[in-house]
């Protein structure tokens, strides 16, 4: 018998399998085998290190899924109040003019009494829905995300939350003469 020949004789050759309580511990058997048999062994500290982390990890998961916790809104509390937020002097062709940027919040059906800005208003409403009206004509409701003008020298009729069940929330922009009060009595 040749080389080749012993060769190809090994290659075919197979063990006889032993029987179970002849086996060596510990021989190798498949993966899916020892996932079905369940024989791991693991030092009882690093199972209980492995149940701690898997815990925390649980907890981290669930925690982040619910998200953060919602912070309380504006229309649960008292809206804030109508202000400036902020005012520059002017220079150039408009010196002695201040701009002007006002933020108006309104309670729920709330508005303000006739009156007269010394400016044009240029505003944006930014939650709820406004109420607008100059010179007695007919209101204009104006939605969130929408915008509203006033022209120099109207009297401003009707002013402010749209709706009896929420607040509204909007900034104007104006140009007035440097100093000078935003509004005035009709």
């Amino acid at each position: 018998m040749d080389d080749r020949e012993l060769n190809r004789l090994l290659r075919e050759w197979t063990a006889p399998v032993a029987p179970p309580h002849l086996r060596p511990r510990g021989a190798h058997r498949s993966w899916l085998g020892w996932l079905v048999a369940g024989t791991i062994r693991v030092p009882v500290p690093v199972a209980l290190v492995a149940l701690v982390v898997a815990a925390f990890w649980t907890a981290s998961t669930w925690t982040a899924s619910r998200g953060p916790e919602p912070m309380p809104t504006q229309e649960a509390s008292a809206p804030r109040p109508t202000g400036e937020l902020a005012r520059y002097a002017l220079t150039g062709p408009l010196e002695g003019f201040d701009a002007v940027l006002v933020e108006l919040n309104f309670r729920p059906g709330a508005s303000a009494g006739e009156h007269r800005h010394p400016s044009f208003i240029l505003g944006y409403v930014v939650d709820g829905q406004m109420r607008s009206a100059i010179n007695h004509e007919p209101d204009e409701v104006v939605p969130a995300g929408g915008t509203f003008f006033e022209p120099l020298g109207a009297l401003h009729t009707t002013f402010g939350s749209a709706s009896p069940d929420a607040p509204v929330r909007a900034v104007a922009f104006m140009v007035v003469p440097k100093g000078s009060p935003l509004t005035s009595s009709p």
